[in-house]
Protein backbone atom coordinates (compact mmCIF):
# COMPACT_ATOMS: atom_id res chain seq x y z
CA UNK A 1 0.00 0.00 0.00
CA UNK A 2 2.88 2.36 0.75
CA UNK A 3 4.47 1.59 -2.58
CA UNK A 4 1.16 2.30 -4.32
CA UNK A 5 0.86 5.62 -2.50
CA UNK A 6 4.37 6.60 -3.55
CA UNK A 7 3.70 5.73 -7.20
CA UNK A 8 0.38 7.56 -7.01
CA UNK A 9 2.22 10.70 -5.90
CA UNK A 10 4.69 10.26 -8.77
CA UNK A 11 1.77 9.93 -11.20
CA UNK A 12 0.10 13.06 -9.79
CA UNK A 13 3.34 15.01 -10.19
CA UNK A 14 3.62 13.69 -13.74
CA UNK A 15 0.08 14.86 -14.54
CA UNK A 16 0.94 18.31 -13.20
CA UNK A 17 4.12 18.41 -15.28
CA UNK A 18 2.33 17.34 -18.45
CA UNK A 19 -0.46 19.85 -17.86
CA UNK A 20 2.04 22.65 -17.23
CA UNK A 21 4.12 21.77 -20.29
CA UNK A 22 1.04 21.62 -22.51
CA UNK A 23 -0.16 24.96 -21.14
CA UNK A 24 3.20 26.62 -21.72
CA UNK A 25 3.62 25.04 -25.14
CA UNK A 26 6.76 25.86 -27.07
CA UNK A 27 7.10 29.37 -25.63
CA UNK A 28 9.09 28.17 -22.64
CA UNK A 29 11.79 26.42 -24.64
CA UNK A 30 15.13 28.02 -23.94
CA UNK A 31 16.79 26.85 -27.11
CA UNK A 32 19.46 24.97 -25.18
CA UNK A 33 20.21 21.41 -26.15
CA UNK A 34 19.10 18.75 -23.73
CA UNK A 35 21.76 16.65 -22.06
CA UNK A 36 19.86 13.43 -22.59
CA UNK A 37 20.55 11.20 -25.56
CA UNK A 38 16.87 11.18 -26.46
CA UNK A 39 15.68 13.41 -29.23
CA UNK A 40 12.33 13.98 -27.50
CA UNK A 41 11.30 17.19 -25.82
CA UNK A 42 10.36 17.76 -22.20
CA UNK A 43 6.67 17.18 -22.91
CA UNK A 44 7.32 13.74 -24.38
CA UNK A 45 9.61 12.84 -21.48
CA UNK A 46 6.98 13.99 -18.95
CA UNK A 47 4.30 11.99 -20.77
CA UNK A 48 6.59 8.96 -20.71
CA UNK A 49 7.16 9.29 -16.96
CA UNK A 50 3.42 9.77 -16.44
CA UNK A 51 2.65 6.65 -18.48
CA UNK A 52 5.20 4.62 -16.51
CA UNK A 53 3.87 5.82 -13.15
CA UNK A 54 0.25 5.24 -14.17
CA UNK A 55 1.09 1.71 -15.32
CA UNK A 56 2.81 0.98 -12.03
CA UNK A 57 -0.19 2.33 -10.05
CA UNK A 58 -2.54 0.16 -12.13
CA UNK A 59 -0.33 -2.88 -11.52
CA UNK A 60 -0.27 -2.27 -7.77
CA UNK A 61 -4.04 -1.65 -7.71
CA UNK A 62 -4.57 -4.98 -9.44
CA UNK A 63 -2.36 -6.74 -6.89
CA UNK A 64 -4.24 -5.13 -4.00
CA UNK A 65 -7.59 -6.05 -5.52
CA UNK A 66 -6.51 -9.66 -5.99
CA UNK A 67 -5.36 -9.85 -2.35
CA UNK A 68 -8.68 -8.39 -1.17
CA UNK A 69 -10.57 -10.94 -3.26
CA UNK A 70 -8.53 -13.74 -1.67
CA UNK A 71 -9.32 -12.36 1.78
CA UNK A 72 -13.00 -12.15 0.90
CA UNK A 73 -13.06 -15.80 -0.18
CA UNK A 74 -11.39 -17.02 3.00
CA UNK A 75 -13.20 -14.67 5.39
CA UNK A 76 -16.23 -16.94 5.80
CA UNK A 77 -14.05 -19.84 6.89
CA UNK A 78 -11.99 -17.56 9.12
CA UNK A 79 -15.14 -16.62 11.03
CA UNK A 80 -16.83 -20.03 10.89
CA UNK A 81 -13.89 -21.94 12.39
CA UNK A 82 -13.69 -20.05 15.73
CA UNK A 83 -17.48 -20.03 16.10
CA UNK A 84 -17.52 -23.79 15.57
CA UNK A 85 -14.90 -24.19 18.28
CA UNK A 86 -16.89 -21.97 20.66
CA UNK A 87 -20.03 -24.01 19.97
CA UNK A 88 -18.18 -27.25 20.74
CA UNK A 89 -16.80 -25.81 23.98
CA UNK A 90 -20.26 -24.59 24.96
CA UNK A 91 -21.80 -28.01 24.25
CA UNK A 92 -19.13 -29.67 26.38
CA UNK A 93 -19.79 -27.22 29.19
CA UNK A 94 -23.53 -27.90 29.07
CA UNK A 95 -22.92 -31.65 29.16
CA UNK A 96 -20.61 -31.26 32.16
CA UNK A 97 -23.17 -29.08 33.96
CA UNK A 98 -25.91 -31.60 33.24
CA UNK A 99 -23.81 -34.40 34.70
CA UNK A 100 -23.01 -32.30 37.79
CA UNK A 101 -26.62 -31.32 38.39
CA UNK A 102 -27.83 -34.90 37.91
CA UNK A 103 -25.57 -36.17 40.71
CA UNK A 104 -26.58 -33.22 42.90
CA UNK A 105 -30.25 -34.05 42.32
CA UNK A 106 -29.62 -37.66 43.32
CA UNK A 107 -27.84 -36.54 46.50
CA UNK A 108 -30.65 -34.19 47.44
CA UNK A 109 -33.29 -36.86 46.86
CA UNK A 110 -31.39 -39.35 49.04
CA UNK A 111 -30.93 -36.77 51.79
CA UNK A 112 -34.52 -35.54 51.85
CA UNK A 113 -36.05 -38.93 51.43
CA UNK A 114 -39.70 -39.13 50.53
CA UNK A 115 -40.43 -35.41 50.99
CA UNK A 116 -38.59 -34.54 47.72
CA UNK A 117 -39.41 -37.69 45.82
CA UNK A 118 -42.29 -36.07 43.98
CA UNK A 119 -40.37 -32.83 43.41
CA UNK A 120 -37.34 -34.50 41.82
CA UNK A 121 -38.99 -34.63 38.44
CA UNK A 122 -39.19 -30.83 38.41
CA UNK A 123 -35.44 -30.47 38.93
Amino acid sequence: VRNRKRWSLVAAAGRRDVAWLRKEGNSSRSGLCTLSLRQSGPLEEAESRLKEASAKVAELDTAILMRLMELQESSVDDVRRPWGAVTQLQAGLYLAQQATWATLEEALVEFAGDSLAGASSSL
